[in-house]
C-alpha cells in the first residue's frame, strides 16, 4: 500500500494562535526558575531580591484582581444612575444652568445665586446665536440664592420672539464685578437621552447632566403645590426675603 507524500508546508500554514502578551502565575514562575539556574555563581541572587520579585508578582495579581472588580462596581454603579435617570422624567427640578425656551407671552423665574451681596445686579437675556436681546436691571442682590421674574420682553417693552435662550447675571459691589454668580433653571424633566452611555435630561429645552441637578420637587402639580406652600412660609417670616430660593433644602 503505497505511503502518501507528505507536504512539509502542511503545518507552516496551519493557523497559529496568537501568543499571550499577558505574564502569567506558570509563565513568571518558569522565568524567575530560569533566572535562578543561570545566575552568576560567584554573584548570586541575594534572598531580598528573590523575595522582592515575588511579592511583586503578588502585587501585580493583585491590582489585576482589582481592576475587574472596579469594572463589575462601574458597571453596577452605572446602572443604577441609568434607573435613577429614568425616574427623573415628569418631575419638576432646579438645576445648575442658564439656558431656556421662550414660549409666547411666558413669563420666567430667572434664578441665581450670588457669594455676597450686591449694589447692582444686571440680567442680559441672549438668543440662540448669542445676540443680546434683553438687559434686565434687577435692582440690589442679596448673597445667597435669588430669583427675578422676567416677563418675557426687552427694554422697550416688546416681547421676544419664541425660541431658545440663555441668560447672563452681572452684579456688582462697590463698583467691582463680582465673580462668585451661579445661574439655576427650573422645570419639568421632558425626555431622557444617553450620549456615550451617559444619562443627560431636557429640562426646557436645555439638555442637562444628572450632576447638576440640585432639587427635585415632584410632578407638576405637586411642585406647584410645594412652591405655593413655600411662599406663604417666607411671606410670613420677615427674615426671609420674598425674592429667595433655596435649591439644597
Amino acid at each position: 500500500m503505497p505511503i502518501p507524500p507528505v507536504n512539509p508546508g502542511a503545518n507552516a500554514l496551519a493557523p497559529q494562535s496568537a501568543p499571550s502578551q499577558q505574564l502569567g502565575e506558570e509563565e513568571f514562575l518558569n522565568l524567575l526558575m530560569t533566572q535562578l539556574g543561570n545566575q552568576d555563581p560567584l554573584n548570586p541572587m541575594q534572598s531580598q531580591d528573590f523575595a522582592q520579585q515575588v511579592a511583586s508578582m503578588n502585587t501585580v495579581q493583585q491590582l489585576m484582581g482589582a481592576n475587574e472588580r472596579l469594572d463589575s462596581l462601574m458597571l453596577g454603579v452605572t446602572s443604577m444612575n441609568n434607573q435613577s435617570a429614568v425616574q427623573m422624567v415628569g418631575q419638576n427640578v432646579i438645576a445648575r444652568g442658564n439656558a431656556f425656551e421662550h414660549a409666547k407671552d411666558e413669563v420666567h423665574d430667572l434664578r441665581f445665586d450670588l457669594g455676597t451681596e450686591a449694589d447692582e445686579v444686571t440680567i442680559r437675556v441672549l438668543d440662540e446665536q448669542g445676540v443680546e436681546q434683553a438687559t434686565i436691571e434687577a435692582g440690589e442682590g442679596i448673597a445667597g440664592q435669588n430669583v427675578f421674574t422676567w416677563n418675557g420682553r426687552n427694554e422697550e417693552g416688546s416681547p421676544l420672539p419664541e425660541g431658545d435662550y440663555t441668560f447672563e447675571v452681572i452684579a456688582n459691589k462697590d463698583g467691582v464685578e463680582l465673580t462668585d454668580v451661579t445661574t439655576y433653571i427650573s422645570g419639568v424633566v421632558e425626555e431622557l437621552r444617553f450620549d456615550n452611555g451617559y444619562p443627560t435630561l431636557l429640562i426646557g429645552g436645555a439638555e442637562v447632566t444628572m450632576d447638576s441637578i440640585l432639587r427635585v420637587l415632584g410632578d407638576a402639580a405637586d411642585a406647584d403645590a410645594v412652591l405655593e406652600a413655600e411662599a406663604e412660609v417666607e411671606a410670613q417670616d420677615e427674615s426671609i426675603a420674598p425674592d429667595v430660593f433655596d435649591p439644597l433644602a
